[in-house]
């Protein structure tokens, strides 16, 4: 029994090791920045080596009424994948939760649309509550926004809030890649998903199965001991 709860314990601790990192922000020149991996269906969600991109995010303007509050930030986007690995490597939207949840945004420079409510495709996809992308409807991006291997650019974000808010915390930060070429890994014209460095957007299936599977023994034992 000892072992089985020390072991529920350590798949716990696990997936809390794994869990997005949070990002509090409460005034002008706040500033941090979010590292991003490449997953790649290969044929399932892969890490792919060299295939990496940061995100530096950056308070500009912070404005409160009675009943509003409107934060805008810069989010500069840079990609550094490998160039002898990625022939191709572009990256075309990027998101983000919030806390609180924004009543209204916008986007314009290198990516000028605004989407409420996304989803990053692929196998390890997930959703986000808000992105910066290039197309209007999702967070795919267009294919041909100009980050490829070695680029940068910069997307201003303006997002207004109901209420005077003091703090504002970002999470569960991703991008999208496509037009990946990697002759060195056997990737042609594929398309991906980044996440944060060391953050899985969703637990393994096999852990998440242990976990409940000890979780359901633990309630059995426990039961019978009380019967």
């Amino acid at each position: 029994m000892r072992k089985l709860l020390a072991l529920l314990a350590a798949t716990f601790l696990s997936f809390a090791a794994n869990a997005a990192s949070i990002q509090t922000v409460d005034s002008v020149g706040d500033t941090f920045t979010i590292n991003f991996n490449g997953i790649v269906d290969n044929p399932g969600p892969t890490v792919m080596a060299g295939l990496t991109a940061t995100g530096q995010f950056t308070v500009t303007s912070w404005t409160t009424t009675a009943t509003t509050t409107t934060v805008k930030f810069d989010i500069l986007i840079t990609n550094t994948s490998n160039a002898s690995i990625w022939q191709s490597s572009v990256v075309t939207a990027i998101g983000f939760d919030t806390d609180p949840n924004a009543t209204g945004g916008s986007s314009t420079g290198v990516f000028g649309k605004f989407v409420t409510g996304g989803s990053f495709p692929t196998g390890a996809g997930f959703s986000v509550e808000y992105c910066a992308s290039g197309n209007k409807n999702n967070c795919n991006g267009p294919g041909n926004t100009p980050l490829n291997v070695g680029q940068s650019g910069t997307a201003s974000v303006t997002m207004t809030f109901a209420g005077n808010i003091s703090s504002l915390d970002f999470s569960n930060f991703g991008i999208r890649w496509q037009n990946l070429n990697s002759a060195q890994l056997g990737i042609s014209n594929d398309s991906g998903i980044g996440v944060e460095v060391n953050t899985p957007p969703i637990p393994e299936p096999t852990s998440m199965a242990v976990f409940g599977l000890g979780a359901l023994l633990v309630g059995v034992t426990l039961r019978r001991r009380a019967a």
